[in-house]
């Protein structure tokens, strides 16, 4: 069975797992939230079942990765951006 998936359901998905000011909107209040967007039964049931609390830890790990010996430990061959 192919499932036709909606561009909200993408533009959400994406948004939440890049976007931090997004991810926290929506967790405040998924079903107000998701209201201004046009999503199916399944979509919204599936949105609304994402974990907080998975989110939060998922939130604690993006802020400690912007420091930069949590990305890399320090070495000397890292050439991400904040290394240089």
């Amino acid at each position: 069975m192919n499932a036709v998936i909606s561009k909200d359901y993408y533009l959400i998905l994406a948004s939440l797992s890049m976007n931090q000011q997004f991810a926290d909107d929506f967790f405040a209040n998924p079903e107000e939230f998701l209201s201004a967007y046009e999503l199916s039964e399944q979509e919204k049931e599936t949105l609304l079942n994402l974990s907080q609390e998975r989110y939060a830890i998922y939130k604690e790990t993006q802020n400690r990765t912007k420091d930069c010996d949590s990305c890399c430990n320090g070495s000397s061959m890292c050439f991400a951006a904040c290394c240089q």
